[in-house]
């Protein structure tokens, strides 16, 4: 294929590359919420948009680590817990992957997960706020030591999140954030979110590379994302300050729940 043919068929999605970046650079989570999910109304198959997504996702949060990092705003000690649980049943979901007779059923199950998932990423962008105010994640900053109890759930929230990740690419932004909220609400809120980028990065890319085992990944597609991304969460970050959080959040969910509702309601009709 001529480049300019490539560029004509690939545009599309280096635009929905842009948005995705720039509404992620805003509210911090929904990237994958928001990416597969559109590929899939795209047209894209939804085994390949989950793989390629992975992909993006990762190569995009290796950037932000980098960054938060350098600040000293990453509890590795948190992120290692998370990863104890997250990193073997991803490869448990991969190998049952892969003893799938048909893509037909992995299609299906991707997108229920997908669509609840999407549910429930809308609800939590709306209830953030009040979560974070209740448990006081943003006041002095203060980390308590965390109790053995909050150190053996927080690596079966990590289970939980490697299932629910390797299955839709969806919730290692938001459903991380969530259980390091909950059970660390003590913690530094730049710190909570540069925690819950480095718990999401080895779980994320552990799942892309299972899918690429399966060829669920379209390089090119991948390519046209983050050109598309790269420099729209740069200038995300520049006018973040001048947005009001709760105004993008709440577009964001309003979105979200439309996307995953319509994904419900179609595989929902198809079985009628």
């Amino acid at each position: 294929m001529e480049f300019s043919a490539l560029a004509h068929h690939y545009w599309p999605y280096t635009c929905l590359g842009a948005v995705t970046g720039f509404l992620v650079g805003l509210t911090g989570v929904g990237g994958g919420a928001l990416m597969t999910p559109m590929l899939i109304l795209f047209g894209m198959n939804p085994s390949v948009a989950v793989g390629t997504d992975l992909l993006y996702a990762s190569a995009t949060k290796g950037f932000a680590i980098w960054r938060y990092q350098k600040l000293n705003l990453v509890d590795w000690p948190v992120v290692k817990r998370i990863c104890l649980g997250s990193l073997p049943t991803s490869l448990i979901i991969i190998a049952i992957l892969h003893s799938l007779p048909s893509l037909e059923k992995l299609d299906a199950i991707i997108q229920h997960g997908i669509g609840f998932a999407l549910v429930f990423v809308a609800l939590f962008l709306v209830i953030k706020p009040r979560i974070m105010r209740r448990l006081g994640a943003d006041a002095a900053g203060v980390q308590e030591t965390p109790s053995r109890r909050a150190r053996w759930l927080t690596i079966l929230g990590g289970v939980l999140l490697g299932a629910l990740i390797t299955i839709t690419s969806i919730g290692a932004g938001a459903l991380g954030i969530v259980l390091v909220l909950t059970l660390y609400p003590r913690l530094q809120l730049g710190k909570v979110v540069g925690t819950d980028l480095s718990q999401a990065l080895p779980i994320t890319l552990c799942a892309a590379l299972g899918h690429m085992s399966l060829g669920h990944l379209d390089p090119r597609l991948l390519g046209a994302l983050l050109l598309g991304s790269l420099p729209a969460v740069y200038v995300a970050a520049k006018v973040a300050t001048r947005v009001p959080e709760q105004v993008a959040r709440l577009g964001m969910a309003v979105l979200l729940a439309g996307i995953g509702g319509r994904m419900i309601v179609a595989r929902v009709l198809l079985l009628i």
